[in-house]
C-alpha cells in the first residue's frame, strides 16, 4: 500500500439496491439513481490518514450517524465504502484480483469464475463449519478440499 501509494484495497464489489439514504449520498456523491455497486468488505486495507483528513468523508458519515440514521435505516458497510471512494474521487484504489481470500461462504479465487466445487455439498457445509479444527485449501485444479490440521 504504501509502496504503491494507495488509500483503498479491497477484494471485489456486489450489488446491493438502496434507496434509504438516497437523498444524503446524493448530496455528497451527485449521483442521480440509488447505488447499486458495493465494495465487499469483509477484506479490505484502507489507510487511515486518508480516512481521517478527509473533511468530506467524515462529514457525510457524521450525517449517517445524526439521528440514529445508520441504525435506524438498513445501510450497508459496503455500501458506505463505495460512497466514500466515491465522494473523493482522488482516492488511489486498487482491486486485489490476485489475492485468493475465503470468508464463510463468499470465496474468491483467482482466474475461477462461477461454480469450482463440484465435490459432496453436505460435506462442504460441514467442513467450513468444522472449520475452526482444520484449515481448508481449496484446490482449483481437482475442485476439491484438502484438509489442514491446526
Amino acid at each position: 500500500m504504501q509502496r504503491q501509494n494507495i488509500d483503498y484495497a479491497y477484494i471485489s464489489r456486489y450489488s446491493e439496491g438502496n434507496e434509504a439514504w438516497f437523498e444524503i449520498e446524493k448530496r455528497f456523491t451527485n449521483i442521480d439513481k440509488p447505488r447499486q455497486s458495493c465494495i465487499y468488505n469483509n477484506f479490505f486495507i484502507i489507510r487511515l490518514q486518508w480516512f481521517y483528513k478527509s473533511e468530506r468523508i467524515q462529514t457525510f458519515l457524521q450525517e449517517l450517524i445524526r439521528d440514529d440514521f445508520f441504525l435506524r435505516e438498513y445501510i450497508g458497510d459496503g455500501c458506505v465504502h463505495a460512497a466514500m471512494l466515491d465522494i473523493d474521487r482522488n482516492a488511489r484504489t486498487k482491486q486485489l484480483k490476485l489475492l485468493e481470500y475465503g470468508h464463510n461462504f463468499h470465496l474468491y479465487i483467482r482466474n475461477i469464475r462461477g461454480s469450482f466445487y463440484n465435490g459432496n455439498l453436505h460435506e462442504f457445509y460441514q467442513d467450513v463449519a468444522d472449520s475452526c479444527d482444520h484449515l481448508l485449501s481449496i484446490n482449483t485444479e481437482r475442485t476439491g478440499i484438502k484438509k489442514v490440521k491446526i
